[in-house]
Formats: C-alpha cells, structure tokens, sequence
C-alpha cells in the first residue's frame, strides 16, 4: 500500500514539474546562446564561452590526458556551467545569467581531472556586463593567466601523468 501511494505522489509530482527548457506560455521557445543582435536583454544574458585550451594543458603537457579533463565555468549567483571540449577547443553555453543592472562578473573557469576529482588550475575573468548587452554575450579565457597556487602540484602531477 506504502509503495503503491509513494507512487502516486511520485508520479503526480513528475507531471507537474515543466521539462528542461520548455515552458507553458504557448509561444516559440528561445535558444540559449543563439547570437541574434536584435533580440532584448530583458535582464538576462546568455554567456556563450568558447577559446583554446591553454597550452599549459594541452601542447605543454605531455602525460596529461585530455578526456579525463573536465572544465567548467563559475559565475556568482549562478549554477556551474559545463565546458565541452571538441579537440582543442572548448565551448558552451551559460543561459539566463542575472543582468538587472551594470555589473562586473567575476568568472572562473575551472580545471579538473576526473579520474582524481582533483582541481588543476583556473583563469580567472571579469566580464562587464552592460543592461543594454545584446542578450548573447561572447566570452572568452584565452587571454587570462593560468592560475595554479590554490591547487599545489596537482597540474605538473597531472602533466607527468602522476596526479
């Protein structure tokens, strides 16, 4: 009887909740990242992150393996964005970032080894986000040092194919 009524509220609970990224408005729904200069920053902004994995993981890390690497970006006041790395590229898409007013965004994109759970190194951003920025903002670390004092050895570790 207690499996049976659990359930129910499951179920019920399940068909309540909207699906990712669909809406009950009836109207077309929007794509996060789609660079489109018309379209009004109604006090959100997408990041659209996309640069070249830095050669102090790639090129200059011999032992380093690349598809145990997760990358992601943190953004204050937001969820953690996932990068996706596509050869040496890495790329995706922040939706729905607050904009409700002229603002710095401090942003960190983060390197971990997976098989370790160990972070690597980071770069660090700051972004200036406007209220009159398109509702797609492009951002890009290629520029940013890489930052390794917070995370002892772990990214020569990782390098040597020790870590």
């Amino acid at each position: 009887m207690r499996k049976g009524i659990r359930g129910i509220v499951f179920a019920a609970v399940m068909c309540s909740v909207p699906s990712c990224g669909g809406g009950d408005e009836g109207g077309p729904t929007r794509q996060a990242c789609i660079a489109a200069p018309e379209e009004i920053n109604d006090g959100f902004v997408d990041l659209k992150v996309e640069f070249t994995l830095p050669a102090e993981l790639s090129t200059g890390c011999t032992a380093g393996q690349t598809d145990n690497l997760q990358v992601y970006v943190l953004i204050p006041g937001a969820d953690t964005c996932d990068l996706s790395l596509n050869g040496s590229i890495l790329s995706g898409c922040c939706p729905d970032i607050e904009n409700a007013s002229n603002q710095m965004l401090s942003l960190t994109a983060v390197y971990r080894d997976l098989a370790s759970q160990q972070a690597l190194a980071e770069q660090r951003k700051n972004q200036f986000l406007k209220t009159t920025s398109p509702r797609t903002v492009e951002v890009s670390f290629a520029d940013e040092d890489i930052e390794t004092e917070y995370y002892g050895n772990n990214l020569s570790s990782w390098c040597a194919g020790t870590l």
